[in-house]
């Protein structure tokens, strides 16, 4: 062991170098899970989006096919017909 071999102003100092250097770990270790966070929460925006424009369209072809069924069948009287 490394530490064993050396004075104790030696063993201090190189204690004193590891607190340091763990301190430094922990920060980017932080640093890293906040731009983990930062990135999971832009993949739910992009899922939440991507489910969005999935579903707008799909509800547009339903409002098209309603109303070919609607004009095909007769049931548009008036041009203009407003519905409610």
């Amino acid at each position: 062991m490394l530490l064993a071999t050396t004075s104790n102003p030696d063993k201090h100092k190189n204690l004193q170098s590891l607190e340091v250097r763990l301190a430094e770990v922990g920060n980017e270790l932080r640093q890293e899970r906040y731009k983990c966070l930062q990135a999971e929460r832009a993949l739910n925006k992009i899922e939440i989006e991507k489910r969005t424009l999935f579903v707008v369209p799909a509800l547009f072809q339903a409002f098209l096919m309603v109303s070919e069924m609607h004009i095909s069948h007769g049931m548009l009287t008036q041009p203009n017909a407003t519905y409610l």
